[in-house]
Formats: structure tokens, sequence, C-alpha cells
């Protein structure tokens, strides 16, 4: 089973919850990860011996001639099983050509397959997108072997758009494909009823105050339902003293649309994007900067004023699933997270910052003529990042526009809103 899913989304925790009650069944699990600065040969399979041999007695202890041929992959057996040569793996996962690897190969499957004829084997493998190619070859040659073992590998892994190896783990999926003993499982985020529930868990009592499912729908709408990201956001809110407990409620001083990036998100998001090529960095810098709705048109023609060609970077961005189909706009995309939105947009220098949101609200006036409601709000709010005072009386000409089609529509609190932030862009600029 192959459980995959972005950072933070749960992988490990439903794993490690089945893993669980498998040993409370009476089944044997084993555990072994990958890790991304290592590169051990075999890291997973080392992992999971080590433990085996190290928590295995008597009858059940069954390597027997098997630990000749399982020697290169732990070199502590032969403190365990006399008369055996100590042959470590070299640096490439090299035991001395194919026949040999080969060998070990069918020795590991041999010690899982006669495992699993004692109790049900569950074999946890974590991580498997930083696996070496050494891992994934006897990853793959012990798949190909399932019968009617009762073996369970139960690997987890990101999107193989994440993979920072390669193309070797996305291969290795789609041939996966092709085999009925696997199955695939897909780890959304939490719905809006879902991230509702895991507040409420930790809070410790129910929100069923309006302000308080404001709050909540806010937090997963700004976290993509993702359950690491909201309760990094939590933290970081609570240690801003902004989100606080009072008389058995939660109290909050947290304005609209300033939740927050939580160091832990940031680092998540960073981590995600650090084998970016500079222009697709700089294409999905420019998206940020476009705001929750990015129209793929005004996009493309603003990276082509910066001499950037945005379709293979924003294809990049589609695949790794930082981009998404923005289903209320047709034609429109979004970011999948709105918190990762803000990590992309906040890495942008100020100064450059600024020289793009002039690029991208001219670019607009251009191409929104005349100006929607959402079209002049949004100029208005590219306009607003610009020192120069034209720019600052046009900002608040379009607020005025927005307002204007607003209140028409007899949104009075928006256009209310609106009319405010027009009035505020006005201050200094010597219009009345």
């Amino acid at each position: 089973v192959l459980v995959e899913g972005e950072a933070g989304i749960g992988k490990s925790r439903l794993v490690r919850e089945v893993a669980l009650r498998a040993h409370e069944q009476g089944g044997t699990v084993l555990f072994g990860g990958c890790t991304p600065d290592r590169h051990q040969p075999y890291e997973p399979f080392v992992q999971a011996l080590d433990h085996f041999v190290a928590h295995t007695r008597g009858e059940r202890y069954r390597l027997g001639a098997r630990a000749a041929r399982l020697a290169p992959l732990l070199p502590g057996l032969v403190e365990r099983v006399p008369g055996l040569a100590r042959r470590p793996l070299d640096d490439a996962g090299d035991i001395g050509g194919e026949a040999e690897r080969a060998t070990l190969r069918e020795a590991v499957w041999g010690w899982l397959a006669e495992s699993a004829a004692d109790d049900a084997v569950m074999f946890v493998i974590e991580d498997l997108h930083w696996a070496d190619a050494s891992t994934l070859g006897l990853l793959k040659h012990v798949v190909a072997s399932l019968g009617g073992e009762r073996l369970l590998l139960l690997v987890t892994a990101r999107e193989p758009g994440e993979n920072q190896e390669g193309g070797a783990f996305a291969r290795l999926r789609r041939a996966w494909r092709r085999v009925p003993v696997v199955t695939e499982v897909e780890l959304p985020g939490l719905t809006a009823e879902g991230a509702l529930d895991l507040l409420e868990a930790i809070a410790g009592f129910e929100l069923d105050g309006r302000i308080e499912r404001e709050f909540a729908r806010r937090v997963w709408h700004h976290t993509g339902g993702n359950p690491l990201f909201i309760e990094s956001v939590l933290s970081h809110l609570v240690a801003r003293g902004v989100l606080f407990e009072q008389d058995g409620r939660w109290t909050s001083a947290v304005a609209r649309g300033d939740l927050g990036v939580p160091n832990a998100v940031h680092d998540v998001v960073q981590e995600r994007l650090a084998a970016a090529a500079a222009d697709d960095r700089a294409v999905l810098q420019l998206a940020a900067l476009l705001g929750s709705v990015i129209d793929l048109g005004l996009l493309f023609d603003v990276a082509e004023q910066l001499g950037l060609d945005a379709a293979p970077s924003f294809e990049w961005a589609h695949d790794e699933g930082l981009l998404v189909e923005a289903q209320d706009v047709p034609g429109c995309y979004r970011f999948s997270h709105e918190i990762v939105r803000e990590v992309v947009a906040d890495d942008v220098p100020a100064t450059r910052r600024t020289t793009l949101h002039r690029h991208i609200a001219h670019t607009m006036a251009e191409r929104y003529e005349p100006a929607t409601e959402w079209q002049a709000e949004e100029l208005s709010h590219q306009l607003s990042f610009s020192p120069a005072r034209e720019d600052k009386v046009r900002s608040a000409a379009f607020a005025a526009a927005a307002a204007e089609q607003a209140e028409s529509r007899r949104a009075l609190e928006k256009a209310a809103s609106l009319y405010r932030r027009s009035a505020e862009l006005l201050l200094g600029t010597g219009e009345d």
C-alpha cells in the first residue's frame, strides 16, 4: 500500500496508527525510513533487519544459512552469528557485482517471506521519495515477489513531483500502477468540517459560536486543510498573544487576512522549493503576487514583459501540485494553500516586489477595460504598493469603482469597506 500526500498531511500518523493496531493484534511490525541527507544504501531494510535481529529470539530467529547472504546489509550480524565475514556495503550499495546484488535481494525476500510464515508481518517504510537507487531496486524486487504471503508493505511518500532525487521514484510508482498487488492511497487535506473537528480536539471544547466557526473556516482556508499547517498556525497565534482562551471560549484579536506564517510551515514550503530552477521560482513568485486568483493570461503577459517564459514554469508548478485549478473561477488557478502563496510572496525582496506589483497593475489596466468589481479591487491592491503619488491616486480610484459596483449589488458592508480603503489611500496625496 503506497500512501501519498504532501508534507504535514498526516501520512506518518496514519501508518503508525495502523501499525499499532497490527502489533496489538499479534502481528510483527518492522519499521524503516529514508532520509534526504544520509543516502545509506538499502537504508529502510537495514533499519528493519537491525531491529528484527535485536528483538527476535528462539525458534522465530530463522536467518540460518541466509545470515551469510544478509551480512553485507547488516555488518552487526558478524557479532551475532559465528563464522560470518565482515563485508560492508560501499557508498554506492555495491557488494561485488550484479550476481551478488541478486543474491542479496533473494536473501531479503526470503527473510521477509519466512518471517510472515509465523505471524503476519507489516513492513512500514517512511519517506520513500528520499530513497536511493539501491533501496528502490530492492523494494521493486520484494513487491514483484509478493504472492499469498501474510506480508503487507505500507509505504509513505510525497508526491513524485516533490522527489529531490530526480525521477527514479516517479518511474517506480508508474510501474507499480500495473501491479495488481499495489494499492495507492492519496491523502487530501481536511475538509472544512474535518478542520473544525481538529480545532475542537485541540481546544478541548466545541466551537459553536458564530465568531469561532468563522475563525475555524479562515484557518481552514489559510492552510488548505493541512493538519500540520493548522496546528502550526494555532501555535503561532497563541505565541503572538492574539489567540487565547477566556471564560472557556477562544478569543481572537487576529485581523482578517493576518493569520501569519509559522516558522515550521515556512521551512516546509522552502524545503519543497529548494530544488526549483531560478526561472521557475521567479514565475511562481510572480504568480504569488497576482493574488489569490491567478489569471494565466495575465501571468504569461507580465512574465513576458520581464523576459520570462511562464509556460514551462507553470507546467512545473502545476505538476508539483503548487498551483491548482480555481473551481469557482473558470480558466484561473490558485495556490494549493493560501499559506503557501504567502510564503512564496514574502520571499520576494521589497524593492523587486514593488516593481513587480507595478508591472502587474499596468498590465491589468490594459487587459481589464472596463474592470469588473473583482478586477478593480485587485488593481487597487496592486497599485497600493507603489510609493508614487499618481499610483496611490489611481489605487484609490479603482477602490472607489469597486465600491460602487458592490453597492449596486447591495453588498453594503463590502462597499463601505472599499470606500474607506479609497479614502485611506488618498491621505497625504492632496486629493479629495
